[in-house]
Protein backbone atom coordinates (compact mmCIF):
# COMPACT_ATOMS: atom_id res chain seq x y z
CA UNK A 1 0.00 0.00 0.00
CA UNK A 2 1.32 3.78 -0.79
CA UNK A 3 1.70 5.30 2.46
CA UNK A 4 0.96 8.45 1.04
CA UNK A 5 -2.48 7.86 -0.42
CA UNK A 6 -6.08 7.54 0.46
CA UNK A 7 -7.94 4.48 0.50
CA UNK A 8 -11.87 3.33 0.95
CA UNK A 9 -12.63 -0.15 1.63
CA UNK A 10 -15.84 -1.70 0.60
CA UNK A 11 -17.40 -5.02 1.68
CA UNK A 12 -20.35 -7.36 1.15
CA UNK A 13 -21.29 -9.95 3.05
CA UNK A 14 -22.04 -13.63 0.80
CA UNK A 15 -23.90 -17.04 0.57
CA UNK A 16 -24.94 -19.61 -1.34
CA UNK A 17 -28.07 -17.51 -2.23
CA UNK A 18 -26.08 -14.49 -3.68
CA UNK A 19 -24.40 -11.38 -2.10
CA UNK A 20 -25.34 -8.42 0.04
CA UNK A 21 -25.56 -4.57 -0.96
CA UNK A 22 -21.23 -2.69 -0.63
CA UNK A 23 -20.61 -1.08 2.86
CA UNK A 24 -17.30 1.39 2.64
CA UNK A 25 -15.47 2.61 4.97
CA UNK A 26 -14.83 6.18 5.68
CA UNK A 27 -11.51 7.32 3.46
CA UNK A 28 -8.07 6.27 5.75
CA UNK A 29 -4.99 7.41 4.78
CA UNK A 30 -2.27 8.82 4.00
CA UNK A 31 -0.15 6.83 6.45
CA UNK A 32 2.31 8.48 9.53
CA UNK A 33 4.01 6.27 11.99
CA UNK A 34 4.09 9.61 13.81
CA UNK A 35 2.13 7.77 17.62
CA UNK A 36 -0.89 9.24 19.48
CA UNK A 37 -0.96 11.97 22.56
CA UNK A 38 -3.07 11.65 24.89
CA UNK A 39 -3.37 14.07 28.08
CA UNK A 40 -0.47 12.72 30.80
CA UNK A 41 -1.63 11.27 34.48
CA UNK A 42 -1.56 13.52 37.68
CA UNK A 43 1.18 13.54 39.06
CA UNK A 44 1.09 10.57 42.03
CA UNK A 45 1.96 13.33 44.87
CA UNK A 46 2.96 16.49 45.57
CA UNK A 47 5.16 17.48 49.03
CA UNK A 48 5.81 21.12 49.96
CA UNK A 49 8.82 22.07 52.88
CA UNK A 50 8.56 25.63 54.12
CA UNK A 51 11.62 27.90 54.98
CA UNK A 52 11.81 31.61 56.01
CA UNK A 53 9.24 33.53 53.62
CA UNK A 54 9.02 30.99 51.03
CA UNK A 55 8.05 26.98 50.39
CA UNK A 56 9.36 24.16 47.98
CA UNK A 57 6.61 22.10 46.21
CA UNK A 58 8.14 19.26 44.55
CA UNK A 59 6.10 15.93 42.95
CA UNK A 60 6.72 12.84 41.09
CA UNK A 61 7.48 13.54 37.32
CA UNK A 62 4.97 12.16 35.16
CA UNK A 63 5.39 10.27 32.07
CA UNK A 64 4.50 12.10 28.90
CA UNK A 65 4.27 15.98 30.47
CA UNK A 66 5.93 18.35 29.13
CA UNK A 67 5.32 20.73 31.63
CA UNK A 68 3.05 21.55 35.04
CA UNK A 69 0.96 23.94 35.89
CA UNK A 70 1.30 24.96 39.99
CA UNK A 71 -1.25 27.08 42.04
CA UNK A 72 -1.17 27.49 45.65
CA UNK A 73 -4.04 28.88 48.31
CA UNK A 74 -3.89 30.09 52.11
CA UNK A 75 -7.23 30.22 52.47
CA UNK A 76 -8.26 26.25 51.59
CA UNK A 77 -8.36 26.64 48.10
CA UNK A 78 -11.29 30.32 48.47
CA UNK A 79 -8.80 31.74 45.99
CA UNK A 80 -5.60 30.25 44.91
CA UNK A 81 -2.56 32.05 43.43
CA UNK A 82 -0.28 31.39 39.73
CA UNK A 83 3.03 29.83 40.94
CA UNK A 84 3.57 28.45 37.53
CA UNK A 85 1.71 27.77 34.06
CA UNK A 86 4.37 25.45 32.04
CA UNK A 87 7.16 24.71 35.32
CA UNK A 88 9.58 22.46 33.27
CA UNK A 89 10.83 20.86 36.29
CA UNK A 90 9.06 18.60 38.65
CA UNK A 91 9.89 20.98 41.82
CA UNK A 92 9.18 24.95 42.50
CA UNK A 93 10.59 27.62 44.55
CA UNK A 94 7.72 30.11 45.67
CA UNK A 95 9.08 33.26 47.23
CA UNK A 96 6.77 36.11 49.28
CA UNK A 97 4.84 33.61 51.36
CA UNK A 98 3.48 34.79 55.15
CA UNK A 99 5.41 32.33 57.77
CA UNK A 100 2.31 32.61 59.86
CA UNK A 101 -0.38 31.20 57.38
CA UNK A 102 -0.62 27.71 56.25
CA UNK A 103 -0.72 26.46 52.33
CA UNK A 104 -1.89 23.99 50.18
CA UNK A 105 0.24 23.67 46.41
CA UNK A 106 -1.50 22.15 43.77
CA UNK A 107 -0.14 20.83 40.38
CA UNK A 108 -1.26 18.96 37.13
CA UNK A 109 0.76 17.69 34.27
CA UNK A 110 0.09 19.21 30.72
CA UNK A 111 1.14 18.43 27.03
CA UNK A 112 0.17 19.56 23.91
CA UNK A 113 -3.13 16.59 23.94
CA UNK A 114 -4.13 18.76 27.34
CA UNK A 115 -3.98 18.82 30.96
CA UNK A 116 -3.92 16.30 33.80
CA UNK A 117 -6.40 16.25 36.78
CA UNK A 118 -5.16 18.52 40.01
CA UNK A 119 -2.56 16.72 42.56
CA UNK A 120 -2.80 18.90 45.92
CA UNK A 121 -0.15 18.99 48.75
CA UNK A 122 -0.86 18.37 52.26
CA UNK A 123 -1.76 21.52 54.30
CA UNK A 124 1.97 23.21 55.05
CA UNK A 125 2.56 25.71 58.03
CA UNK A 126 2.81 27.69 59.43
CA UNK A 127 6.55 28.21 59.56
CA UNK A 128 8.66 28.66 62.51
CA UNK A 129 12.37 29.34 61.95
CA UNK A 130 14.39 26.37 63.30
CA UNK A 131 16.26 27.36 66.97
CA UNK A 132 20.05 27.03 66.49
CA UNK A 133 22.44 28.12 69.39
CA UNK A 134 23.36 31.45 69.40
CA UNK A 135 26.48 33.19 69.07
CA UNK A 136 28.89 34.26 71.91
CA UNK A 137 28.94 38.33 73.10
CA UNK A 138 31.35 40.35 71.09
CA UNK A 139 32.69 41.78 74.06
CA UNK A 140 32.96 41.09 77.83
CA UNK A 141 33.75 44.56 79.87
CA UNK A 142 34.47 44.73 84.02
CA UNK A 143 35.11 47.59 86.09
CA UNK A 144 35.78 47.09 90.05
CA UNK A 145 34.51 48.30 92.92
CA UNK A 146 35.16 47.81 96.77
CA UNK A 147 34.93 44.22 96.82
CA UNK A 148 32.66 44.03 93.63
CA UNK A 149 33.27 43.44 89.84
CA UNK A 150 30.36 44.44 87.26
CA UNK A 151 30.56 42.47 84.44
CA UNK A 152 28.46 43.86 81.02
CA UNK A 153 28.49 42.64 77.38
CA UNK A 154 26.74 42.86 74.55
CA UNK A 155 23.16 41.46 74.08
CA UNK A 156 22.75 38.67 71.73
CA UNK A 157 19.49 38.85 69.96
CA UNK A 158 18.65 34.92 69.82
CA UNK A 159 20.37 34.10 73.18
CA UNK A 160 17.35 33.62 76.32
CA UNK A 161 20.09 33.20 78.80
CA UNK A 162 23.35 33.15 80.04
CA UNK A 163 26.03 31.23 81.35
CA UNK A 164 28.76 33.97 83.83
CA UNK A 165 31.94 32.61 85.31
CA UNK A 166 35.00 34.50 87.00
CA UNK A 167 38.32 33.66 87.39
CA UNK A 168 41.48 35.15 89.73
CA UNK A 169 43.88 32.68 88.81
CA UNK A 170 44.15 32.93 84.63
CA UNK A 171 41.78 30.39 84.09
CA UNK A 172 43.38 27.75 86.10
CA UNK A 173 39.60 27.38 87.69
CA UNK A 174 36.11 28.85 87.19
CA UNK A 175 33.83 30.04 90.22
CA UNK A 176 30.44 30.28 88.76
CA UNK A 177 28.22 33.58 88.99
CA UNK A 178 25.32 32.40 87.25
CA UNK A 179 24.09 29.48 85.05
CA UNK A 180 20.98 31.06 83.36
CA UNK A 181 21.36 34.97 83.61
CA UNK A 182 18.77 37.07 82.32
CA UNK A 183 20.17 40.48 82.12
CA UNK A 184 23.46 41.54 79.58
CA UNK A 185 25.39 42.98 83.00
CA UNK A 186 25.92 41.08 86.60
CA UNK A 187 27.67 42.19 90.09
CA UNK A 188 29.69 39.51 91.64
CA UNK A 189 30.18 40.64 95.45
CA UNK A 190 33.23 39.24 97.75
CA UNK A 191 35.66 39.54 95.48
CA UNK A 192 39.04 40.02 96.90
CA UNK A 193 40.50 43.46 95.61
CA UNK A 194 44.00 42.74 95.73
CA UNK A 195 43.58 40.23 92.66
CA UNK A 196 43.12 40.44 88.98
CA UNK A 197 39.88 38.66 87.26
CA UNK A 198 38.60 37.46 84.14
CA UNK A 199 35.10 36.70 83.67
CA UNK A 200 34.05 34.49 81.20
CA UNK A 201 30.36 34.75 79.66
CA UNK A 202 28.36 32.20 76.85
CA UNK A 203 24.83 32.82 75.23
CA UNK A 204 22.57 30.55 75.93
CA UNK A 205 19.10 29.25 74.45
CA UNK A 206 17.23 25.99 73.99
CA UNK A 207 19.07 24.76 71.05
CA UNK A 208 22.73 25.03 72.68
CA UNK A 209 25.22 27.34 74.01
CA UNK A 210 27.94 30.05 72.27
CA UNK A 211 31.38 29.57 72.62
CA UNK A 212 32.63 31.44 75.46
CA UNK A 213 33.69 34.90 76.01
CA UNK A 214 36.30 36.25 78.20
CA UNK A 215 36.78 39.79 79.51
CA UNK A 216 39.86 41.57 79.80
CA UNK A 217 42.24 41.08 83.26
CA UNK A 218 40.70 43.73 85.79
CA UNK A 219 42.38 44.71 88.54
CA UNK A 220 43.68 44.89 91.50
CA UNK A 221 41.02 47.08 92.98
CA UNK A 222 42.07 50.12 95.58
CA UNK A 223 39.10 51.44 97.19
CA UNK A 224 38.78 55.09 97.46
CA UNK A 225 39.42 56.67 100.41
CA UNK A 226 38.54 59.94 102.28
CA UNK A 227 40.38 61.75 104.72
CA UNK A 228 40.54 65.00 106.57
CA UNK A 229 43.82 67.05 106.35
CA UNK A 230 44.39 70.70 108.13
CA UNK A 231 42.09 70.13 110.82
CA UNK A 232 41.04 73.45 113.21
CA UNK A 233 38.64 73.65 115.57
CA UNK A 234 35.90 75.27 113.42
CA UNK A 235 37.70 73.69 109.20
CA UNK A 236 38.39 70.91 107.71
CA UNK A 237 39.91 70.09 103.89
CA UNK A 238 38.92 66.52 102.95
CA UNK A 239 40.54 64.51 100.34
CA UNK A 240 39.12 62.15 98.57
CA UNK A 241 42.13 59.39 96.43
CA UNK A 242 41.45 56.35 93.91
CA UNK A 243 38.21 58.41 91.99
CA UNK A 244 37.67 59.42 89.16
CA UNK A 245 34.80 62.10 87.95
CA UNK A 246 33.26 64.22 90.38
CA UNK A 247 31.86 63.22 94.17
CA UNK A 248 29.40 64.34 96.51
CA UNK A 249 29.66 64.36 100.17
CA UNK A 250 27.94 64.54 103.38
CA UNK A 251 29.11 65.91 106.92
CA UNK A 252 26.95 64.69 109.51
CA UNK A 253 27.94 65.76 113.34
CA UNK A 254 28.08 69.06 115.72
CA UNK A 255 25.13 71.25 116.19
CA UNK A 256 23.09 72.31 112.90
CA UNK A 257 25.31 74.14 110.74
CA UNK A 258 25.17 73.85 107.22
CA UNK A 259 27.37 72.24 106.64
CA UNK A 260 26.69 69.76 109.49
CA UNK A 261 23.13 69.37 108.14
CA UNK A 262 23.25 65.79 106.86
CA UNK A 263 22.70 67.38 103.30
CA UNK A 264 24.21 66.01 100.24
CA UNK A 265 26.82 68.68 99.36
CA UNK A 266 28.72 68.80 95.21
CA UNK A 267 29.69 67.87 93.22
CA UNK A 268 33.28 68.21 93.53
CA UNK A 269 35.31 68.20 90.68
CA UNK A 270 38.51 67.93 92.05
CA UNK A 271 40.02 65.72 94.78
CA UNK A 272 39.46 68.65 97.40
CA UNK A 273 37.26 70.60 98.98
CA UNK A 274 36.84 72.49 102.04
CA UNK A 275 34.46 72.24 105.10
CA UNK A 276 33.80 75.35 107.28
CA UNK A 277 31.54 76.65 110.28
CA UNK A 278 32.43 73.59 112.06
CA UNK A 279 32.92 73.26 115.81
CA UNK A 280 35.48 72.69 118.39
CA UNK A 281 35.83 69.43 119.89
CA UNK A 282 33.56 67.40 117.73
CA UNK A 283 33.32 64.24 116.42
CA UNK A 284 32.47 64.58 112.35
CA UNK A 285 31.85 62.06 110.04
CA UNK A 286 32.36 62.20 106.08
CA UNK A 287 30.70 59.95 103.48
CA UNK A 288 31.58 60.34 99.55
CA UNK A 289 29.30 59.72 96.70
CA UNK A 290 29.38 59.05 93.23
CA UNK A 291 25.68 60.91 93.45
CA UNK A 292 23.29 61.72 96.14
CA UNK A 293 21.52 59.11 97.56
CA UNK A 294 23.46 56.28 96.00
CA UNK A 295 25.73 53.74 98.15
CA UNK A 296 29.14 55.71 99.84
CA UNK A 297 32.46 54.63 98.65
CA UNK A 298 34.48 55.82 101.13
CA UNK A 299 33.41 57.01 104.64
CA UNK A 300 36.16 58.95 107.48
CA UNK A 301 35.59 60.21 111.06
CA UNK A 302 38.10 63.04 112.57
CA UNK A 303 37.74 65.09 115.31
CA UNK A 304 37.94 68.63 115.44
CA UNK A 305 41.01 70.69 117.99
CA UNK A 306 39.11 71.64 121.00
CA UNK A 307 39.47 75.50 122.17
CA UNK A 308 40.22 76.69 125.30
CA UNK A 309 39.23 80.16 126.09
CA UNK A 310 38.31 82.58 129.20
CA UNK A 311 36.50 85.56 129.59
CA UNK A 312 37.51 88.96 131.51
CA UNK A 313 35.48 91.75 133.04
CA UNK A 314 37.28 95.03 132.87
CA UNK A 315 36.03 98.89 133.35
CA UNK A 316 33.52 97.84 135.60
CA UNK A 317 31.50 100.85 136.28
CA UNK A 318 28.02 101.68 138.03
CA UNK A 319 25.87 100.69 134.98
CA UNK A 320 28.57 99.18 132.51
CA UNK A 321 31.56 96.62 132.25
CA UNK A 322 33.48 95.22 129.23
CA UNK A 323 33.48 91.48 128.54
CA UNK A 324 36.60 90.41 126.43
CA UNK A 325 37.01 86.83 125.37
CA UNK A 326 40.94 85.51 125.44
CA UNK A 327 41.57 82.33 123.55
CA UNK A 328 44.05 79.90 124.99
CA UNK A 329 44.46 78.13 121.74
CA UNK A 330 44.41 81.44 119.02
CA UNK A 331 41.96 80.63 116.78
CA UNK A 332 39.70 82.96 114.45
CA UNK A 333 36.20 81.28 115.97
CA UNK A 334 32.80 82.59 116.56
CA UNK A 335 31.51 82.31 119.85
CA UNK A 336 28.76 83.38 122.09
CA UNK A 337 27.52 84.57 125.51
CA UNK A 338 24.90 85.32 127.31
CA UNK A 339 23.91 86.45 131.00
CA UNK A 340 23.24 83.78 133.53
CA UNK A 341 19.99 84.69 135.20
CA UNK A 342 16.79 83.29 137.05
CA UNK A 343 14.24 85.63 134.83
CA UNK A 344 14.45 84.26 131.35
CA UNK A 345 13.05 87.97 129.75
CA UNK A 346 16.16 89.20 130.62
CA UNK A 347 17.46 90.15 127.26
CA UNK A 348 20.62 89.41 128.05
CA UNK A 349 19.49 86.02 129.15
CA UNK A 350 19.28 84.70 125.77
CA UNK A 351 21.98 83.17 123.42
CA UNK A 352 24.34 86.41 121.56
CA UNK A 353 26.50 85.07 118.42
CA UNK A 354 29.56 87.00 118.11
CA UNK A 355 31.73 87.36 114.79
CA UNK A 356 35.08 85.74 115.09
CA UNK A 357 36.93 88.63 114.38
CA UNK A 358 35.12 90.45 117.74
CA UNK A 359 36.51 89.84 121.37
CA UNK A 360 35.43 92.46 123.02
CA UNK A 361 31.41 93.23 124.04
CA UNK A 362 30.48 96.12 125.95
CA UNK A 363 27.65 94.97 128.98
CA UNK A 364 25.95 98.10 129.34
CA UNK A 365 22.25 98.83 130.92
CA UNK A 366 23.37 97.16 133.87
CA UNK A 367 22.24 98.36 137.73
CA UNK A 368 24.80 99.65 139.83
CA UNK A 369 26.17 97.69 142.89
CA UNK A 370 25.04 94.14 141.30
CA UNK A 371 26.10 90.83 141.05
CA UNK A 372 26.06 89.53 137.53
CA UNK A 373 26.92 86.01 135.95
CA UNK A 374 28.43 85.97 132.20
CA UNK A 375 28.86 82.81 130.34
CA UNK A 376 30.92 82.15 127.35
CA UNK A 377 30.50 79.36 124.64
CA UNK A 378 31.68 77.60 121.30
CA UNK A 379 28.65 76.50 119.76
CA UNK A 380 25.45 77.66 118.39
CA UNK A 381 22.50 77.49 121.04
CA UNK A 382 25.15 78.05 123.78
CA UNK A 383 23.99 74.67 125.09
CA UNK A 384 27.73 73.36 125.83
CA UNK A 385 29.42 75.71 128.89
CA UNK A 386 32.82 77.01 128.11
CA UNK A 387 33.84 79.55 130.66
CA UNK A 388 31.90 81.79 133.10
CA UNK A 389 32.63 84.75 135.22
CA UNK A 390 31.03 86.56 138.05
CA UNK A 391 31.29 90.22 138.71
CA UNK A 392 29.95 93.40 140.88
CA UNK A 393 28.98 96.74 139.45
CA UNK A 394 30.39 99.82 141.18
CA UNK A 395 28.13 101.99 143.10
CA UNK A 396 28.75 105.63 144.94
CA UNK A 397 27.09 107.92 147.28
CA UNK A 398 27.09 111.21 149.21
CA UNK A 399 26.76 111.32 152.66
CA UNK A 400 27.12 114.50 155.35
CA UNK A 401 26.00 116.76 153.26
CA UNK A 402 26.67 120.42 154.60
CA UNK A 403 26.14 123.79 153.59
CA UNK A 404 30.16 123.85 152.80
CA UNK A 405 31.42 120.11 152.51
CA UNK A 406 30.33 117.01 151.17
CA UNK A 407 31.52 113.19 151.94
CA UNK A 408 31.86 111.37 148.20
CA UNK A 409 31.55 107.48 148.29
CA UNK A 410 32.66 105.08 146.15
CA UNK A 411 32.48 101.37 146.35
CA UNK A 412 34.39 99.71 143.23
CA UNK A 413 33.06 96.39 141.63
CA UNK A 414 34.25 93.19 142.55
CA UNK A 415 35.73 90.72 139.87
CA UNK A 416 38.34 93.19 138.29
CA UNK A 417 42.13 92.47 138.26
CA UNK A 418 42.84 96.47 138.20
CA UNK A 419 42.57 98.59 141.09
CA UNK A 420 39.37 100.58 141.80
CA UNK A 421 40.65 103.87 140.93
CA UNK A 422 38.23 106.90 140.88
CA UNK A 423 37.75 110.51 140.23
CA UNK A 424 35.29 113.19 140.61
CA UNK A 425 35.20 116.65 139.77
CA UNK A 426 32.90 119.77 140.62
CA UNK A 427 30.78 119.98 137.74
CA UNK A 428 26.89 121.56 138.84
CA UNK A 429 24.23 120.29 138.63
CA UNK A 430 23.79 116.80 136.51
CA UNK A 431 26.67 116.93 134.46
CA UNK A 432 27.15 115.07 132.14
CA UNK A 433 30.57 114.92 129.41
CA UNK A 434 29.89 114.80 126.51
CA UNK A 435 30.49 111.70 124.55
CA UNK A 436 33.97 111.23 123.57
CA UNK A 437 35.32 114.20 125.60
CA UNK A 438 37.97 114.64 128.24
CA UNK A 439 36.81 114.85 131.92
CA UNK A 440 36.70 118.74 133.12
CA UNK A 441 39.83 120.77 134.12
CA UNK A 442 39.31 120.21 137.55
CA UNK A 443 38.59 116.48 137.80
CA UNK A 444 40.50 114.99 140.55
CA UNK A 445 41.96 111.90 141.95
CA UNK A 446 39.86 110.29 144.61
CA UNK A 447 42.17 107.43 145.77
CA UNK A 448 40.27 105.68 147.75
CA UNK A 449 36.61 104.99 148.80
CA UNK A 450 35.74 108.75 150.25
CA UNK A 451 36.56 111.94 150.00
CA UNK A 452 35.62 115.39 152.02
CA UNK A 453 35.21 118.10 149.24
CA UNK A 454 33.79 121.57 149.54
CA UNK A 455 29.98 121.53 148.19
CA UNK A 456 29.13 121.77 145.10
Amino acid sequence: MDNAKTYIVGVRARNSTGDSGWRNSPPAGPYSNTPVVTPPATPSSVAVTRADGQLTASWSDVSGATSYHVTYTSDSGGSWSLAALNHPQSSITVNGIDNTKSYVVGVRARNSAGGSGWRNSPVSGPYSSPVTPPAAPSSVSVSRADGQLTASWSDVSDATSYHVTYTSDSGASWSLAALNHTSSSITISGVDNAKSYIVGVRSRNSAGDSGWRNSSAAGPFSPATITATDVTSNSATIELDNHEGAWYYVASGGSGAQAQSNNCQGPVNGKTTALEGLEPGTEYRINAYTNCGGQAIASSEFNTAAVDITIKISDIRTRSAKLTLEYINPVALTWYYKRHASNPSDPDATCHRINYDQTTVNLTGLQLHTTYSYRAYTRAGCNILEEEVVFRTASANASDVGATTTTLNFQGGAGVDSPNLWYYAETGISYVPPTGQPFPSNCRYGGSTSVNNPAS
